[in-house]
């Protein structure tokens, strides 16, 4: 319980970080109206990239949020959701950065790469760690599932009777409350 608890913070301080470093150039090109670390800026229907990496990376923080501290597990389909999304517009805005030419004929980044390449790894980790935990949390509820005496018991007897309380499908029990009631 304690490597899915690490996992689900490292987490949330990978998207923690993706929206502080968004953020930091999304200030300072919106509000200073310069691109910040000395780089071109991509536009986006008209706004800067950086705009919509700070929204997603936005919304990756709420999301991991929720599947941190409150422990909302559904929250984890749609980080793993999102961050894919970011991810493909990362690499988009990375292939433009990585083949534009410099405007002096040589390039030099403040962190060794453009920015929306450090993106775009913020993204594939969190990618990759959402991803990871997804198939961690289907596994465990496929394996609870098959373990409890109810699932045994019909395992086990083959019948259509569900030991649980019920009998038949979902739908055949809906339908014949919907027939008591009507009669």
């Amino acid at each position: 319980m304690a490597n899915m608890n690490n996992r689900r913070m490292a987490l949330f301080v990978l998207a923690l970080a993706g929206t502080l470093f968004a953020g930091y150039l999304t200030f300072t090109k919106m509000v200073l109206g310069q691109c910040a670390l000395n780089e071109t800026c991509p536009y986006f229907f008209g706004y800067p990239a950086c705009l919509f990496g700070f929204i997603i990376y936005a919304t990756l923080l709420f999301l991991t949020f929720n599947f941190t501290f409150l422990k909302k597990s559904d929250s984890i389909w749609m980080v793993n959701l999102v961050s894919g999304f970011g991810v493909i517009y990362a690499v988009y805005f990375s292939y433009i950065d990585l083949t534009t030419p410099c405007p002096l004929g040589t390039c030099s980044y403040s962190l060794l790469l453009p920015s929306c390449v450090w993106g775009l790894a913020m993204f594939v980790l969190i990618f990759g760690l959402s991803w990871h935990l997804v198939q961690k949390i289907k596994s465990k509820k496929r394996f609870n599932a098959s373990t409890t005496p109810c699932a045994k018991k019909k395992a086990h007897n083959n019948a259509k009777q569900n030991y649980c309380g019920a009998s038949g499908s979902f739908k055949t029990r809906i339908l014949g409350y919907f027939k008591k009631t009507n009669n």
